[in-house]
């Protein structure tokens, strides 16, 4: 009611409550109801327990002006909380925004349903049945052995890219069950080895990203003082989520996590960077308080070794491997020689684990003087 009166005919507002404000009796239900009649109440998200700290019970967002979700499934385990991830905010965002009803999670209730039919009760559950997407059980299948044919269907996108896969691993017996005709340890490998598979994962992972990669070069070769970063990484976002939108072996908004976790972790800090200097300011690097290690302000030491040192760099990497081996041939040597009659014996530290530059220049001095006196 606070919320509500202090919002002008325009203003929309989001209030976290506890689920008791959706359902619970006596002044609260006139309360609600009376909210509702206004038809100020236009969406619910609910979400799931354990999500704030100080307390594990679940909680709602009261959307004021908005449209009806229910994201109480979108979430990562953090611990001992729960955690939105990037690509369930996104979710819940594009899905509100949009108006797309999805059975189970999103869907539209009309006023006179609410107030008519369930005496203003806007419990979640009420509204949104959660899908049990767990697999029923088969109890001939445990009986007798074998793989219900519901099971192998619920791997439908997998058999769609690869129609003769499936009967590569699966023999369909009898009562709609199938057998594995293959050692479970070579599934895998089909899997992977399948030339199918294997063009999907191509066209996924490289044929699609390369597509976005060359259409987003524009945007992010434009950055000037008046780019709005989180403007621009949604705009991004946008074009991901269209692109990646028929894949079959990633989803689309586990793609946009990625997308969404890097720029939170490094590609907003750059934009910003370019908005302040320029995209100049890639020619900059810093380096370390004894100057013997750099970094590029912008561009990664990496990507500037590989690029303008490439031979210097291979120098370098083949020293780091001669080294190496000279480091593993003294350790090799140090084993067999630090025994009571090694060579090593007598100039190795007190812990015996490495040779002394003390002791080996006294020893050094040593056979110097019984040479010049043979």
């Amino acid at each position: 009611m606070h919320v509500v009166k202090s919002l002008n005919n325009k203003s929309k507002a989001g209030i976290i409550l506890p689920h008791g404000i959706l359902f619970r009796g006596n002044a609260e239900e006139n309360i609600r109801i009376s909210v509702l009649k206004k038809h100020y109440i236009k969406g619910i998200i609910s979400l799931p327990a354990n999500l704030f700290y100080g307390t594990g019970i679940p909680a709602c967002i009261i959307i004021i002006d908005k449209e009806n979700a229910d994201a109480r499934n979108g979430f990562k385990k953090d611990g001992n909380k729960n955690r939105l991830r990037e690509q369930d905010i996104e979710k819940i965002v594009r899905i509100f925004n949009n108006r797309n009803e999805i059975p189970g999670y999103s869907t539209f209730i009309s006023y006179n349903e609410i107030l008519e039919k369930n005496n203003g009760n806007l419990n979640v559950p009420r509204y949104i049945a959660k899908i049990n997407d767990s697999l029923p059980q088969n109890i001939l299948a445990h009986l007798k052995g074998g793989i219900p044919k519901y099971d192998i269907d619920s791997l439908s996108k997998l058999w769609t890219i690869s129609p003769k896969l499936k009967n590569k691993i699966f023999d369909l017996k009898t009562n709609n069950v199938y057998k594995l005709i293959l050692a479970y340890e070579e599934i895998e490998n089909i899997i992977s080895n399948d030339d199918y598979i294997i063009m999907q994962k191509e066209k996924e992972v490289k044929n699609i990203f390369l597509n976005y990669k060359g259409t987003i070069k524009e945007t992010l070769l434009n950055i000037t003082t008046n780019t709005n970063p989180k403007e621009l990484i949604r705009n991004l976002g946008d074009i991901l989520l269209k692109m990646y939108k028929e894949a079959n072996l990633l989803d689309k908004y586990n793609v946009y996590d990625c997308l969404l976790n890097y720029f939170n972790e490094k590609l907003q800090d750059d934009i910003y960077m370019i908005m302040a200097g320029g995209y100049e300011i890639a020619k900059e690097i810093e380096y370390t308080k004894n100057k013997k290690y750099f970094e590029g302000i912008l561009i990664p030491k990496e990507i500037i070794e590989n690029e303008y040192f490439e031979s210097d760099l291979k120098d370098i990497n083949a020293l780091i491997e001669e080294s190496t081996l000279l480091e593993n041939l003294l350790e090799q040597m140090r084993e067999e020689e630090s025994g009571e009659d090694g060579l090593l014996n007598e100039i190795l530290n007190n812990r015996g684990d490495n040779v002394s530059r003390q002791n080996l220049m006294k020893r050094l001095r040593e056979l110097e003087s019984k040479k010049n006196i043979l």
